[in-house]
């Protein structure tokens, strides 16, 4: 579950990627680790140009090495949010609110502090 809030942390970081392309990621991949074995044409088909070229920028497809780098960023995220007292919780987290889960736009993560 870690590596899910770290991967979901450090995608929800990526300026110019918003919620609803992560979530069609989420669904076209089937897991937060299958978004980087997916192709550039995959992603711009699945989100289109724009935010296809600010994911392809950060995240390589298929390529073990940079996705553990990006795991590593996600990880560190998450340190830096829990030394201010700040938890991430993912859409994927069984901590994750229900009700959240059935509005129309639910947020892929929430932060929590306290």
């Amino acid at each position: 579950m870690h590596e899910e809030n770290a991967l979901a942390a450090y995608l929800a970081s990526i300026n110019g990627v918003g919620r609803r392309s992560l979530y069609k990621l989420l669904n076209e991949s089937g897991s937060l680790k299958g978004i980087f074995d997916m192709s550039k044409e995959e992603i711009v088909s699945c989100v289109g140009l724009k935010p296809a070229q600010a994911i392809r920028a950060l995240i390589g497809s298929g390529d073990t090495q940079y996705y553990h780098k990006c795991l590593e960023r996600g990880t560190a995220l998450l340190k830096r949010y829990e030394s201010e007292g700040i938890r991430c919780i993912s859409c994927r987290s069984g901590e994750f609110p229900q009700r959240l889960r059935k509005i129309p736009d639910p947020p892929f993560c929430i932060y929590v502090k306290g």
